[in-house]
């Protein structure tokens, strides 16, 4: 054979190397992101069953920053009485929400209960409170304790049996955000994939070696390009492997911490379009410290960027119809059409005609769209987002040389 055709042969090698590398790079992120899709939670322990929880371990000397977590959502008593609460949150933006809490009490046995004033909600997370007792407005007192301003619950009394008196506080809540840990992130994204945020706990009052009334925690969700991660979600408390070992934190002090995460306790989700509804039964030992709503990216997002990943196949599809259309062209002998066709194809392809066809099956609209790059922007590092974006027109360049088609 001529000398220029081992040429040619030889010099493909690497461009064929560099496919084949390509192609598993892609094939491991895309594993890598169903798997984080289809099983997003990562806890410390491996068995969820053997958990135990944070307060119930005797003679637990808990770090300063750790007390905060054991506030339970009740407060057990000998008071023949029973409560029942609802909170619902409109949460339109990461930035404030709009809260209302309703509490009813109940009386069970024949007996007078009168109910003193009791902190309720810290005075500077809360904006524009409203407040009501059987219906009518009342004004909130302010009170400081250790150092902090709160509002409290008014004195009220039970007299009857079965009569329910209901306080209502309708309020707005500046939302903090934080990072959550125990989500796993796929390799695309950056830590600000999966945040959480928790509310307002407000406290009940129920007769001890009982279970309180049906609580409600309602989150009527309009978070655009985000979705609630429900097995993350809900009335949360805190928790520990059972067995696990005291960890080492500072060697200086000789600092030791249980491996604490929360986790939601035991209840029911449903889910109605957009409103999430999380109900449960308190009790000594089915106790929260706080609701909580994880949130992590829309579906739509991380397919969007599987879409670019995916080139290794289409590539070679685009240049497999290319290669028919150039052959039916050339039968007939228009040269000039196959030309004309190969040039078509590949200008739509550089304009990645698939993964923006795909957005727009997914309904988004030019407005969207640049809400979308923002968001996608925050959840992903530059460097990678520029390498997803580029890998179609790259792929198809290295796939192109080694086919020797330019």
């Amino acid at each position: 054979m001529p000398r220029k055709y081992f040429r040619r042969r030889r010099s493909s090698v690497p461009w064929k190397i560099s496919v084949i590398i390509l192609f598993i790079v892609s094939l491991f992120l895309i594993g890598n992101t169903i798997i984080c899709l289809a099983n997003p939670s990562n806890y410390p322990i491996k068995d969820l069953e053997g958990r135990i929880p944070l307060r119930s371990l005797k003679g637990l000397n808990l770090p300063e920053n750790l007390r905060i977590v054991l506030i339970s959502s009740v407060q057990f008593g000998k008071a023949p009485m029973n409560t029942k609460l609802t909170d619902e949150v409109h949460l339109n933006s990461l930035g404030e929400g709009e809260f209302h809490s309703s509490l009813e009490y109940r009386l069970t046995e024949n007996a007078t209960v009168i109910l003193s004033e009791a902190l309720s909600l810290e005075y500077e997370e809360v904006i524009d409170l409203q407040a009501s007792l059987d219906g009518k407005n009342v004004n909130c007192k302010v009170t400081e304790y250790e150092g902090k301003k709160y509002y409290v619950v008014p004195e009220l009394n039970l007299t009857k049996i079965d009569e329910i008196r209901k306080f209502e506080m309708s309020f707005k809540y500046k939302i903090v955000v934080h990072q959550a840990s125990h989500v796993r992130i796929p390799l695309l994204f950056n830590e600000n994939y999966a945040q959480y945020n928790n509310f307002p706990l407000t406290i009940i009052q129920v007769q001890e070696n009982t279970t309180s009334d049906l609580c409600t925690f309602r989150v009527r969700f309009n978070l655009p390009l985000r979705r609630i991660l429900v097995e993350q979600s809900g009335w949360k408390d805190a928790f520990v492997p059972s067995e696990s070992e005291w960890i080492l934190v500072n060697p200086e002090n000789g600092t030791y911490q249980y491996p604490m995460f929360e986790y939601p306790i035991s209840q029911e989700f449903t889910i109605n379009e957009n409103t999430y509804s999380f109900k449960t039964y308190f009790s000594k030992q089915n106790v929260a410290n706080a609701p909580s709503v994880t949130l992590i990216p829309d579906i739509k997002i991380p397919i969007l960027m599987l879409l670019f990943l995916f080139s290794p196949i289409y590539v070679p599809f685009f240049a497999w119809l290319h290669e028919i259309y150039n052959v039916k062209s050339t039968k007939k002998g228009t040269k000039l059409k196959a030309e004309n066709i190969k040039r078509f194809l590949l200008i739509i392809f550089k304009l990645y005609s698939i993964p923006l066809g795909i957005a727009v099956i997914f309904g988004v609209s030019s407005e969207s769209l640049l809400s979308m790059l923002q968001y996608i922007y925050e959840i992903m590092n530059p460097a990678v987002l520029v390498l997803v974006l580029a890998y179609p027109a790259f792929f198809s360049l290295v796939y192109y040389k080694w086919k020797g088609r330019i």
